[in-house]
């Protein structure tokens, strides 16, 4: 029964379309409606309960450990939720969000070819990740995916509340051009009717060669828009130490989040060591080193995965190596935006989907000291994405 109460209210997406089609047909008694609904619901509750368990249990003997069996049991029943860290007070993130920054195929040329592949693109990955039970989502107004999530979030059936989306405006601007972006976000991402729900968080996304003045400026909208009750929590994202300092200078509000590019082939230490400094959340995106190279530069596709570090301590701990390398960063404080598809991975790989699920719901080893530190001696690459270069 607590399997059952764990994973209730995160079978509504499973259900949706049979409720819709359900719907259409003639009904007279009331009554017999909702106990269908509400069978329905507990069977399929059963048995994605059955088939969480099922996978605890066998990473659990892969591991030949019989405590964290018993944990991961527990986990799966009792909560079967993401993890969740503090980053603004009452304000709490997954340790997993779903990136949704999406790169169209070459061919695809033109703004208009290129928002309506990533509008197409997004939605299904939004909904397969709803469906796993994962709630943590990561966007931005230049990924140009706010409508297919928006439309993902609508189909699955959980409420916008349940939700966490962190977004990002452009870079930096003048104050009435930033405002203007927070409200477009705030608008594009609201799902239903009535008052939009603020924003969970929302970030700038750039600072490249910006000046002062609007590096203060693009932050003093950001803090309005914070204290407006908006946004729940503010921050940046891609700003080097000098452009934080600069932000800090004439800021009410302490940034709550930094999200830059941080994976074990490119730790940027100096700039993570800053920021935990500062007090404020460490987010690291690509995460996998970018593992299908959208990005068209860095270490080749899925070499970090192929890592032998990596590899060795994902067969020690029965783990996939994404599942070390995001265990890695979660485990020192950190939050992560790993992706699930893109170009040539339209449709949803329900693989990659349910190995990031469960190190959101905490469903993988914890790594040693000595693991944690050998991943970190790892030698650096170079950087995937061009954007967010400090010296």
């Amino acid at each position: 029964m607590l399997c059952c109460m764990g994973v209730y209210n995160r079978c509504f997406g499973w259900t949706g379309v049979f409720f819709l089609c359900f719907d259409l047909i003639p009904k007279k008694n009331l009554f017999c409606v909702l106990l269908v609904k509400r069978l329905v619901v507990m069977v399929v509750a059963v048995v994605v309960t059955l088939f969480t368990l099922s996978q605890a249990i066998i990473m659990a003997f892969q591991q030949r450990n019989l405590l964290w069996a018993m944990a991961a049991v527990v986990a799966t029943c009792v909560s079967a939720v993401d993890q969740t860290v503090e980053v603004a007070p009452n304000v709490f993130m997954p340790v997993v969000l779903l990136g949704t920054g999406y790169m169209p195929p070459k061919n695809c040329t033109g703004h208009n070819c290129a928002t309506a592949w990533q509008e197409k693109t997004v939605q299904p990955l939004v909904e397969a990740w709803l469906a796993s039970g994962a709630r943590g989502i990561d966007t931005a107004l230049m990924y140009n995916t706010q409508e297919g999530i928006a439309k993902a979030i609508e189909a699955s059936g959980v409420a916008r509340k349940d939700i966490f989306i962190l977004t990002k405006v452009p870079g930096v601007g003048n104050y009435s051009t930033v405002t203007e972006w927070l409200e477009s976000d705030l608008k594009a991402l609201h799902v239903g009717s009535g008052d939009p729900t603020p924003l969970d968080c929302v970030i700038s996304h750039w600072c490249e060669g910006c000046s002062k003045e609007l590096i203060q400026e693009t932050w003093h909208a950001l803090e309005d828009f914070y204290k407006a009750g908006k946004a729940r929590c503010i921050g940046v994202s891609n700003y080097c130490p000098e452009n934080i300092e600069t932000l800090l200078e004439t800021a009410t509000i302490k940034p709550h989040i930094h999200q830059f590019e941080r994976s074990p082939y490119f730790k940027q230490d100096a700039i993570t060591e800053f920021t935990v400094q500062q007090g404020i959340h460490v987010q690291g995106y690509a995460p996998l080193n970018d593992a299908d190279r959208q990005s068209g530069v860095g270490p080749a596709a899925g070499a970090l995965l192929a890592d032998p570090v990596i590899v060795a301590i994902a067969q020690a701990h029965g783990m996939t190596p994404a599942q070390v390398v995001l265990r890695w960063a979660i485990q020192a404080g950190h939050t992560v935006t790993p992706r699930i598809g893109g170009v040539g991975h339209e449709t949803p790989n329900q693989a990659h989907v349910l190995a990031n699920r469960n190190v959101s719901f905490g469903l993988v080893a914890t790594l040693s000291d000595v693991e944690m530190a050998t991943i970190a001696a790892i030698p650096d690459k170079t950087k995937t994405w061009g954007v967010g270069v400090c010296k």
